[in-house]
């Protein structure tokens, strides 16, 4: 693993809204926002995340996978799913994931290059209070189209961590790589299945140090851009709202075989980590 720290990122606008949410809301509002919120959400949240575009129905074009109740609101399993072509104007171009009643409700976008498909990410992410979970794509032709879900969770993102902070600091940036598949598309294509996962407590700033009684600050993944043999495949932008040691299970299609798969990783204190995992050329 490469690391190597520098001031100033360059953030996007969405990791600053991401940050300044995380700024803005303390646990206790979080947690005693009334169970009203839910019902109004939605319009005023979009209108701020995708600056009042209309957002038609996805249905058909992507789906959301998520269990209405799941033991651990601090890793919840969503499964991402999408229909759309290489070209044309139904072509994928941005997803963005969004709890609404989270206190950083934009959980993670993925930026779609060109010539590649998304068309699977499965991933875990923490849920704060009972909320409507929203899939947003961006069509080619400039479409918004959303699918929702609903998932009952509480405290997610003040849930203390699986480790002491020692011990989740001690490897942070390391990777695990594995390639689980490989099918040839009909469109000469060929569609790899990876999973990634990277070392990283993901604080939210709003976790408490049960030692010093402190809360512990934020400090979580705002990136992980992946490139096969140099040329870009997809940007994830993400927040608070993706668990602990984040992972991501990805389905994508490239026309090329490729050889290996580059991953770089950055995160809000100004950290970056880069590995590079061999692929299997073979295609099949």
């Amino acid at each position: 693993m490469e690391m190597m720290k520098r001031g100033g990122i360059g953030r996007g606008p969405l990791v600053a809204a991401l940050l300044l949410a995380s700024a803005l809301v303390g646990p206790a509002a979080a947690e005693d926002a009334p169970a009203s919120a839910a019902e109004s959400s939605w319009p005023a949240l979009s209108a701020d995340v995708f600056g009042g575009r209309p957002i038609g129905d996805g249905t058909g074009l992507i789906a959301l996978a998520a269990p209405v109740n799941h033991p651990d609101a601090g890793a919840i399993p969503v499964t991402i799913t999408t229909a759309g072509p290489a070209a044309g104007p139904d072509r994928i171009e941005k997803l963005t994931l969004i709890v609404d009643e989270n206190p950083s409700p934009v959980v993670a976008s993925f930026d779609v290059a060109d010539g590649a498909v998304l068309a699977k990410v499965e991933t875990t992410i923490r849920v704060n209070r009972f909320s409507s979970v929203h899939l947003v794509a961006e069509t080619a032709d400039g479409r918004l189209l959303a699918v929702e879900r609903f998932v009952k969770g509480s405290g997610g993102c003040s849930a203390r961590g699986v480790e002491l902070r020692e011990a989740a600091l001690k490897d942070l940036g390391e990777m695990a790589f594995s390639e689980i598949g490989r099918t040839p598309r009909a469109d000469g294509s060929l569609e790899r299945q990876v999973e990634i996962s990277v070392q990283h407590p993901n604080y939210t700033g709003m976790q408490m140090d049960y030692v010093t009684l402190y809360y512990i600050p934020a400090h979580f993944m705002t990136e992980m851009a992946l490139a096969q043999d140099g040329r870009p495949l997809v940007t994830i932008e993400s927040g608070i709202s993706v668990s602990e040691n984040p992972h991501f299970r990805i389905t994508y299609a490239t026309p090329s075989r490729g050889k290996d798969l580059a991953v770089d990783v950055s995160d809000s204190e100004g950290l970056r980590f880069h590995r590079a995992f061999p692929l299997d050329a073979s295609g099949t």
